[in-house]
């Protein structure tokens, strides 16, 4: 089910073009950079059913699938705040955990966030050139922006990473926390003044429709270690073969 999402559709497929505020700004971003088919449904089950008899898939990815007991997997892949970790290692609502920390035990795959951790794999956040909301092809470097004032728009669960990257890039960040999956308006961005506006990629898909020329978004890669790659490629293969 994609956040921010207010489809009632039970399966609603969704393409790069799909509007965020009914899919959610998350499955709109994967549509966006895969090309892949994606779909969102509050019943997963039904969701991955539909995408194998209507799309051509050989593998499906279920994002926060862990706990949904009635999707059958051939592999788990939990991803691990390597700043966090576990927290006070207590579940929802008192701690981050969704479930047991000792029930990861059982997924095939650990994987930890920009930082390494014993016996895991490591995944690292890397940024890309500013692409301008307005007009997709233009492009500059994030250091064009060094030692100028920069309005810095997030509606993100964990904005500091954000925020660090550009003041270590030598960025003057003036920050607009909102909300997780926060539905924008034009009157949000409307700052008075010619500085100009940074966003995340997950938010910029919900502000396309009233971009200006001062709205950019730093695109985000997710890199894998080696280990990684060597790792799922052999556990899909066994599964193909099994």
């Amino acid at each position: 089910r994609g956040y921010g999402a207010s489809s009632d559709i039970n399966v609603q497929q969704v393409r790069a073009d799909s509007d965020p505020y009914i899919v959610g700004d998350e499955p709109v971003l994967i549509a966006r950079r895969t090309g892949m088919p994606v779909a969102v449904s509050h019943n997963k089950y039904e969701a991955a059913r539909q995408l194998i008899e209507n799309a051509d898939c050989d593998i499906l990815i279920c994002d926060d699938g862990l706990q949904h007991y009635s999707l059958g997997r051939d592999l788990e892949i939990v991803m691990i705040d390597g700043d966090r970790e576990f927290g006070n290692k207590w579940m929802l609502p008192a701690g981050p955990l969704r479930e047991p920390a000792k029930s990861l035990s059982s997924v095939d795959m650990l994987v930890s966030i920009n930082r390494p951790l014993k016996n895991m794999y490591l995944m690292e956040y890397k940024y890309s050139d500013l692409i301008s909301l307005f007009d997709e092809a233009r492009t500059k470097s994030i250091y064009s922006l060094n030692g100028r004032q920069v309005h810095v728009v997030t509606a993100i669960a964990n904005p500091d990473r954000l925020y660090n990257y550009l003041k270590g890039k030598g960025v003057s960040v003036i920050s607009h926390k909102f909300p997780d999956h926060y539905s924008y308006t034009p009157q949000d961005l409307n700052f008075k003044d010619n500085h100009p506006i940074v966003m995340t990629e997950k938010d910029a898909v919900k502000c396309m429709n009233f971009a200006n020329e001062q709205m950019w978004y730093l695109p985000i890669q997710a890199v894998f270690d080696d280990a990684f790659y060597q790792r799922i490629n052999t556990l899909i293969r066994e599964n193909i073969d099994g």
